[in-house]
């Protein structure tokens, strides 16, 4: 990978360390090849990440411009992560468990639980993981939203087909975390659609969902890949839950376009990101509303992590005032009903002044 050095830039021979043998410095401007990886090193204002070359040489990660990718910045992310890196926030996922990968290690993890008996917690389908790249990912593969957040994993399912009842049992568990720490703030991320629910089923998530946000736990829901104006039984919780349908970038890399079949409900929050490189060890399909609610999810981790006593009702009027009209390129008839689309200028202007 080419990373271009923006201030003089001393090479570290043999580790990634200030006190490390130094035999030249390069100027700005310089182009140079390092693996991509990022290694743990020195401190040096506020970044301990460095990056190595094939020779062993290491460079302080501060010191060099790395091209960020279109879902950080064309909307903001790098100038709030100047405020913050979410650093505050932990963020539940109710998902197909957590397997380490590239981008996301295991210390990230505060606590891995699964409502399946007998189960490990790992991931085996690749769901869960990659919704961890796109909250607080490395960015080896997938740059993360709010990379200094906490996750708790809380598997409910082996693949998409979730059962109602291991839902409700990650509720359950979801009640006892946040009552085990009550000044703690939570974002509960639901990228996984609920269907065929009873009567019974739907009034004690209701009431369960209903009971969390008025402990100030904030819930991301994804709206669904299908292509209805009709919304998703966690979507009809609107007063309780923020809703994102998925957006891509379009090959000319200056407009955007609706994923294909994300739901078109009028009354979604925001459209966000949702295509993203795919994590080489799964085959999970790179794109959908479930990667645009997981990158909702780190927003809300960063703004709350900015202010603590954030409530979804504020959360939601923010996002309003930060969405701009984007018109789709392919004129997709259905995209003007929900182009909530977050201008990086409103967006960073706005949480600055939180």
């Amino acid at each position: 990978m080419k990373v271009t050095v923006k201030d003089y830039l001393n090479v570290r021979v043999g580790k990634p360390s200030l006190n490390a043998d130094c035999y030249k410095y390069l100027r700005p401007g310089h182009e140079l090849e390092v693996d991509g990886k990022l290694y743990k090193g020195d401190m040096f204002e506020g970044i301990d990440t460095w990056l190595k070359d094939d020779a062993g040489n290491h460079y302080w990660s501060g010191g060099v411009i790395n091209r960020l990718p279109w879902w950080i910045e064309d909307f903001g992310i790098d100038e709030i992560w100047k405020s913050t890196r979410g650093e505050n926030a932990v963020v539940i996922l109710l998902d197909s468990g957590f397997t380490e990968c590239e981008d996301v290690s295991i210390d990230r993890i505060q606590l891995k639980y699964s409502v399946i008996q007998n189960d490990t917690g790992l991931d085996s389908y690749g769901h869960g993981t990659t919704m961890s790249s796109i909250i607080c990912g490395k960015g080896l593969t997938i740059m993360g939203i709010a990379p200094a957040c906490k996750l708790i994993h809380i598997k409910i399912c082996e693949d998409s087909a979730i059962s109602n009842l291991n839902f409700i049992e990650g509720l359950k568990k979801i009640e006892d975390i946040v009552s085990g720490n009550i000044s703690q703030r939570y974002v509960v991320n639901c990228s996984l659609v609920l269907t065929n629910l009873t009567g019974d089923e739907k009034k004690t998530i209701t009431q369960k969902i209903d009971d969390l946000a008025s402990k100030n736990v904030i819930f991301s829901v994804a709206a669904g890949n299908r292509p209805t104006s009709l919304p998703t039984f966690l979507e009809s919780l609107d007063s309780s839950v923020v809703s994102s349908a998925g957006i891509c970038k379009n090959e000319n890399n200056l407009s955007y376009s609706r994923i294909i079949d994300s739901n078109i409900w009028e009354k979604i929050t925001v459209t966000t990101p949702g295509y993203y490189p795919a994590l080489k060890q799964f085959t999970l399909e790179p794109y959908g509303s479930s990667h645009a609610c997981a990158y909702t999810s780190g927003l809300i981790a960063l703004t709350i992590s900015l202010k603590p006593d954030l409530k979804i009702t504020e959360f939601k009027s923010l996002i309003s005032k930060c969405a701009q009209l984007c018109p789709d390129v392919n004129s997709d008839p259905n995209f003007i009903i929900n182009n909530k689309i977050i201008s990086r200028t409103l967006l960073v202007q706005t949480l600055k002044n939180l």
